[in-house]
């Protein structure tokens, strides 16, 4: 589900704080699904 991906997404860049580990999940979870 695209919105457990967007939470996990969230979560990982509120604690990472950087764009760019927000971006690398996103990734992640894009070839995932």
């Amino acid at each position: 589900a695209p919105n457990t991906a967007e939470l996990k997404i969230c979560r990982v860049n509120r604690n990472s704080g950087s764009c760019l580990g927000g971006d690398e999940i996103f990734l992640l979870c894009d070839k995932v699904q």
